[in-house]
């Protein structure tokens, strides 16, 4: 009897270290799964971050990129609009420059005719194509030849060297591209 005591007291002692090794065991899988996990979290967290951070970079360089392609549109539109703003001016100050080469009114005339007493005191310049136009109403007076960068019209100067009038076309023109075209063109 004391053998068979003895036997249990070992089985029961036997299967209370089994059990308390199975308790460690399970413990111990309890803390790998959970060391696990969160070294899985952090893993995937840091992955996480890292493509974050990629298609962050990748955003910026699409968006800097894009601003870059935007400012050329514009800067290439702006260019483009003021040099075809600058080929009509162009055209029309070259029609106005040619009508003007080629005509003189008799209201100019009048005009510089009237507004001055003394003829003899005077010079007046003028294109020689209307030189005989021109003596017509002023006869007494000295004509000389306009230079051609003035483009036409009558500059009448007083003999000693003031400037009483210039009707000449490119002063008028001038007076209407400052006047005119620059406030409405260029704004």
């Amino acid at each position: 009897m004391f053998a068979l005591n003895m036997n249990n007291n070992l089985e029961r002692l036997i299967n209370s270290i089994k059990h308390e090794a199975n308790l460690l065991v399970d413990e111990i899988n309890k803390k790998k799964i959970i060391t696990y996990n969160e070294i899985k979290q952090s893993v995937f967290e840091g992955r996480k971050m890292e493509i974050i951070e990629i298609t962050n970079k990748r955003k910026e360089k699409l968006l800097s990129e894009y601003k870059i392609k935007k400012s050329k549109i514009k800067l290439n539109f702006k260019r483009d609009l003021c040099q075809h703003k600058n080929e009509v001016l162009n055209k029309i100050k070259n029609t106005i420059k040619s009508k003007l080469t080629n005509t003189l009114s008799d209201v100019l005339i009048k005009e510089t005719y009237e507004s001055i007493d003394d003829h003899s005191k005077y010079t007046l310049f003028c294109n020689f194509k209307f030189k005989k136009e021109v003596k017509s109403y002023f006869k007494e007076i000295n004509i000389k030849e306009l230079p051609n960068n003035l483009i036409g019209g009558l500059i009448l100067i007083r003999n000693d060297g003031k400037v009483i009038i210039d009707n000449s076309y490119l002063n008028r023109f001038n007076i209407f591209m400052e006047k005119y075209l620059t406030d409405h063109i260029f704004q």
